[in-house]
């Protein structure tokens, strides 16, 4: 093959990998993808280790990067490598890869695979119709993909972004019980005492991948959810009894697989956690929401009941601190705070190093 042929995705194998690379056939493979990547984390590929019927050991490798690649540039990774451009989509390549569909062989067998990033295929072979493009949404949703993930593969996707998301919700309102658990944690304390910074620590342990943040209530909250893609995780920052109303406000932490209100194309509450950031205790923001002749009917069990765990946040000199009660021992803020100042246990959510760090307590 010429040295200048160019190709955005490759196609190669190589045999006999241990008279190049040492150890098991993962190790190999993990060396293999180690050599491709390198510092280029924009790469992509495929790796899958196999013995054919006669015995042979062999690496099939799907090699992708950001811009279209030389020939000659692949080759210098894969010397040993039979190199070709990549002929099938994306779908194709990897029922060839493991010998399913149409591709199955007797005798060839898959040991191991490895991979990196979402490899493509050939795109022009991918997305040339619409029947194409709706089994391409297909198959990413039935392999877990979430919207974002989905409109990130190819820009001519987002087209469809009305279509990806209702076929998502629909295939995860299908997988979601009617009735599950959710647990809700209500974040309260004083403007600057470190209440959003718990966001932050939540994504570095948790991903914040899972997580949806939520801080734009315009309109009672028309809107909140346009971009919600299923997260695990709904963190709903800065509430104020002017954000949402409080049937809403309910629905969003029930645990029931109800339907919300977006502008496009709405969306089903999917999340198993929910965190609520406060200036104000339940009690007061309740107050703020509901009109005392209303108050009866709309009572305050129906928000209480449904919250398992107060965290406070305060601050003592320039570090910041947290206590949390599980929700049956909360009485009240005011008695909250006053066990904080008898000295009750705590524990810190950083030094000074913090982004709401202040030179004045306030």
């Amino acid at each position: 093959m010429a040295n200048d042929t160019v190709s955005r995705s490759w196609f190669a194998v190589l045999p006999y990998p241990e008279k190049i690379y040492k150890g098991s056939p993962e190790e190999i493979l993990e060396q293999m993808k180690q050599q491709w990547i390198g510092d280029n984390p924009l790469k992509k590929g495929h790796w899958a280790y196999c013995i054919s019927k006669e015995g042979m050991p062999h690496v099939h490798m799907v090699l992708e990067g950001s811009v279209s690649m030389r020939f000659s540039a692949v080759r210098k990774c894969y010397g040993k490598a039979h190199l070709e451009p990549t002929r099938g989509s994306r779908k194709m390549v990897l029922q060839y890869i493991h010998k399913r569909g149409k591709f199955a062989e007797k005798g060839e067998r898959v040991v191991c695979f490895v991979s990196y990033g979402n490899i493509e295929g050939n795109k022009t072979k991918t997305l040339i119709n619409q029947n194409a493009i709706l089994d391409r949404i297909e198959e990413l949703i039935e392999d877990g993909k979430t919207p974002n993930e989905i409109m990130g593969e190819d820009i001519r996707l987002r087209k469809e972004e009305t279509l990806v998301r209702k076929a998502f919700f629909a295939k995860r309102y299908r997988e979601t019980p009617p009735y599950r658990k959710v647990t809700v944690v209500w974040h309260l304390g004083e403007s600057g005492s470190g209440k959003t910074f718990s966001y932050t620590k939540l994504c570095e342990s948790r991903g914040e991948e899972e997580i949806y943040f939520c801080a734009e209530y315009a309109n009672k909250g028309v809107g909140a959810f346009d971009l919600y893609s299923g997260e695990k995780i709904l963190f709903l920052d800065e509430i104020r009894s002017t954000s949402l109303p409080y049937e809403t406000l309910l629905t969003l932490i029930g645990p029931y697989r109800t339907q919300i209100h977006c502008r496009y194309a709405n969306a089903f509450a999917l999340w198993e956690e929910v965190h609520i950031c406060s200036i104000l205790a339940p009690e007061d923001l309740y107050k703020g929401m509901v009109k005392s002749e209303e108050r009866e009917r709309d009572c305050i069990q129906q928000l209480l009941r449904r919250i398992n765990k107060y965290v406070y946040h305060y601050k003592e000199g320039n570090k910041y601190k947290t206590v949390e009660v599980e929700a049956k021992r909360y009485t009240s803020y005011e008695e909250l705070k006053y066990s904080v100042k008898k000295g009750n246990e705590f524990s810190y959510i950083n030094e000074t190093n913090t982004p709401f760090r202040e030179e004045k307590d306030e």
